[in-house]
């Protein structure tokens, strides 16, 4: 999961809630942002995110609330997938369909003789991270942030206007 909070910084006050001195048509602006950031930050960890089933990248979203934007899972296995895990042994079973959709493997005996080679591999080594959301904020951050820093500039011309 990655949640940002942006916060604007006008004349040495950071405003973290709705400031009642900007205009709503700002407010909507900057939200609408803010939106399209975190539209950014998905659309890449859904391209990055490994796959099988396609239910971990079907299950990655957005919200946006306030100055925060979030974009997250709610998988248990997310989790695994992104920093990957430490040496254990996979449940008997749970990597056959894994062997044959991913691996191509047919016939249920060396299907399970596969799946028990990538069992024991698991078992001495992990699995691998992949880091789809760090990877994903990591390349859409540059856009972002430009985008924010013009609209910090037109934020600061508004209040020096006041």
């Amino acid at each position: 999961m990655i949640s940002f909070t942006t916060k604007v910084n006008t004349k040495g006050k950071i405003l973290t809630q709705k400031p009642s001195r900007l205009k709503r048509t700002t407010l909507r602006e900057y939200h609408a942002l803010l939106t399209t950031a975190c539209m950014r930050i998905r659309k890449s960890a859904v391209q990055n995110a490994p796959t099988n089933f396609g239910l971990l990248r079907a299950s990655i979203g957005y919200d946006v609330y306030g100055l925060t934007g979030e974009v997250s899972t709610n998988l248990i296995y997310s989790l695994p997938m992104e920093f990957g895990t430490k040496p254990h042994f996979p449940q008997v079973g749970a990597l056959d369909l894994w062997v044959e959709r991913k691996l191509g493997i047919k016939g249920s005996r060396e299907i399970r003789r596969v799946a028990y080679a990538v069992s024991l591999g698991i078992s001495a080594h992990g699995l691998a991270e992949h880091r789809y959301f760090r990877d994903a904020f990591a390349l859409e951050f540059p856009h972002i942030r430009k985008d924010f820093e013009r609209m910090g500039i037109r934020l600061r011309d508004d209040f020096s206007r006041d």
